[in-house]
């Protein structure tokens, strides 16, 4: 049975607070919610993309984006997601969900989403 795809955002995303890269409130049911996935569906991988906003230099950011995505890959191995199928994407606040100014927070933009590639047919 091929995976279906996981849609790019909405139960998929994790939020995190202003400079924090801890997993907390909502993303922990989101954690949970997509660690069943994995498990129900026999997924082959999972991408953790995270990002920050653009209050901090874009140094700092992007050790922020690696931290929060490390956070979230954390979380899912607690909930039976095997390390090694998980690949981490910090893009330090290259992918931002809402454009902003440098300098200029956004909530939206605080974030690390769960992807579930799909894998080509087979030939």
């Amino acid at each position: 049975m091929r995976p279906r795809p996981w849609p790019e955002a909405g139960p998929s995303t994790v939020y995190f607070a202003h400079g924090s890269a801890r997993v907390e409130g909502e993303g922990v049911a989101v954690v949970n919610s997509m660690a069943d996935d994995y498990r129900r569906n026999g997924r082959v991988t999972v991408e953790v993309l995270a990002n920050a906003d653009h209050s901090g230099s874009q140094a700092a950011n992007m050790r922020l984006s690696q931290r929060r995505a490390r956070a979230v890959a954390d979380a899912l191995v607690s909930n039976g997601v095997p390390r090694a199928v998980i690949v981490l994407r910090p893009v330090g606040e290259g992918a931002p969900q809402v454009m902003t100014p440098d300098g200029v927070p956004d909530p939206f933009n605080r974030y690390a989403r769960i992807i579930f590639p799909v894998p080509p047919p087979p030939q």
